[in-house]
């Protein structure tokens, strides 16, 4: 009776041992990885070594799986033995963890050894990766001259897809660059062309960006043939053009002075003046008087604009602005000009450094900067740019 007390206690006592043992020794995949790969999450592993023929199981989770918390896993495939790798298609923006189980057609294995078989970072696909493997791709982008336009063609290989087109002074090879540049249109990829219409005097780049593409926050916007390295550049014209509706008259003959008869030799009467002074109406003068006013009431210099309260950059204009400090102001804005998804802070920066640069007599700089926002701001640019013309004409 002893002894057999000893023996059933000895087989408890042992029992979680022997569990744990086969536990341990369960078949199961190593090296699980997950990486994204366009609009896909590609899983690669090495199969068990312990099993020979079956299948595997792949689930996927919102957290690192565990044996606790297993059951909120979803699965999402099988594939047979020696495949060692499976492609998911998650919602887009969903931070998702995996784990890969073997069948080995007499149960499922589930046993989750971090590192292994289960992954521990999350991996997502941004809305940026799923527009890359969408995107058309641009080619064949030219800009050229017609009397005072730009027109602006190129290729698309989907026309389905719809093509921003930016402006800027400088070459947009980077994506900085686009941030700074002008939005000027955007068309379906069938159009394959529009027409602009900058001011004359500046040279001009252009670049052709995939829409979708650009809104879902994707840096990956440039390539070789989707913007323009060449500059255009449209010349100032003071010429009049001739309006040939209108037949020009003939040159009128001199007036001859002739004081006698040309037959008879006889005196004629000397000639009167028909020159007389002509009195315009009170109306007429008041409206003169008001135009030689204002013209004089025109300032050489426009003053300070302040636009509306922005908290982002409040500061920087009640105290470097406001007090003159042009140089200050015009560098503290400028980290303001990258402001991607906070327009009115962007422009306002534009804006209040164009004013700067203005003041420091760096015309073309403050050119630069106003063009940027001539559309919002119209009414507040339009003293800036008169102001830089006249300066301009001066030199």
């Amino acid at each position: 009776m002893k002894v057999q007390f000893l023996i059933t206690a000895l087989v408890l006592l042992l029992s979680p041992l022997f569990s744990q043992e086969m536990k341990l020794y369960a078949p199961f995949p190593s090296r699980l990885e997950a990486v994204t790969s366009g609009s896909d999450i590609v899983l690669t592993w090495k199969d068990a070594v312990d099993v020979d023929e079956g299948t595997y199981e792949i689930f996927r989770a919102d957290r690192a799986l565990t044996a606790d918390n297993l059951y909120l896993a979803e699965k999402i495939g099988t594939v047979p033995g020696g495949t060692q790798t499976f492609k998911d298609k998650p919602p887009s923006g969903a931070q998702v963890y995996y784990a890969v189980f073997v069948n080995d057609s007499t149960q499922v294995y589930k046993i989750c050894i971090p590192y292994r078989n289960v992954t521990i970072s999350p991996v997502s696909i941004e809305e940026s990766d799923i527009e890359e493997t969408r995107s058309t791709v641009i080619s064949n982008l030219t800009a050229q001259i017609f009397d005072s336009d730009v027109a602006i063609s190129y290729d698309s290989s989907l026309e389905e897809r719809s093509i921003i087109l930016f402006r800027s002074t400088s070459v947009i090879d980077s994506y900085d660059k686009i941030i700074k540049s002008v939005l000027i249109g955007e068309d379906s990829g069938s159009q394959t062309s529009i027409i602009d219409n900058p001011i004359a005097g500046l040279n001009y780049y252009y670049a052709a960006i995939d829409a979708a593409l650009y809104r879902s926050g994707s840096r990956n916007l440039l390539y070789s043939g989707n913007y323009t390295t060449d500059p255009v550049h449209i010349k100032f014209s003071h010429e009049i053009t001739e309006d040939n509706r209108f037949v020009k008259s003939a040159m009128p003959l001199p007036l001859l002075k002739i004081s006698s008869d040309l037959k008879s030799g006889e005196k004629l009467e000397e000639r009167r003046n028909t020159d007389y002074d002509r009195t315009l109406e009170p109306e007429t003068l008041n409206q003169i008087r008001r135009m030689i006013e204002r013209e004089k009431t025109i300032p050489d210099q426009p003053e300070k604009t302040v636009l509306a309260y922005n908290k982002n950059i409040n500061p920087i204009v009640t105290s470097y602005f406001a007090g003159g400090l042009y140089e200050r102001c015009a560098d503290a804005l400028e980290p303001f000009l990258s402001s991607l998804n906070d327009r009115e802070t962007r422009e306002q920066s534009h804006f209040y450094r164009g004013q700067c640069f203005y003041y420091l007599g760096r015309y073309n700089e403050a050119l630069l900067e106003l063009i940027m926002v001539e559309k919002t701001y119209y009414r507040e640019t339009e003293p800036f740019f008169n102001a830089i013309y006249r300066e301009i004409k001066r030199d």
